[in-house]
């Protein structure tokens, strides 16, 4: 269980620094005017704080690449610095 807890905090970092960094962008006016990725954000951060096992974890995870990788391609397109996060391996 000691290992489950280390995953899940790491995840929830992860989040945070993805909600950094999109915070950053729409600060500046370049992203997310709908507030979409934001409000995926903020759901999957709610989810990873109440999971309690690794299926459910591993479903945070999944959904959370998918939005950093959406962030990335963004910030690649108008040459900024992408993320660059290691996430927990989960079988």
């Amino acid at each position: 269980m000691k290992e489950f807890g280390k995953d899940r905090q790491i995840t929830i970092v992860n989040l945070e620094t993805i909600q950094i960094t999109l915070s950053e962008c729409v600060n500046d006016g370049i992203l997310d005017e709908e507030s979409q990725f934001y409000n995926e954000l903020i759901e999957l951060l709610d989810q990873a704080r109440i999971v309690k096992t690794y299926p459910e974890l591993a479903e945070v995870i999944t959904k959370a690449k998918i939005l950093e990788t959406g962030i990335d391609a963004w910030l690649s397109m108008k040459r900024k610095e992408t993320l660059s996060i290691s996430w927990p391996k989960i079988s």
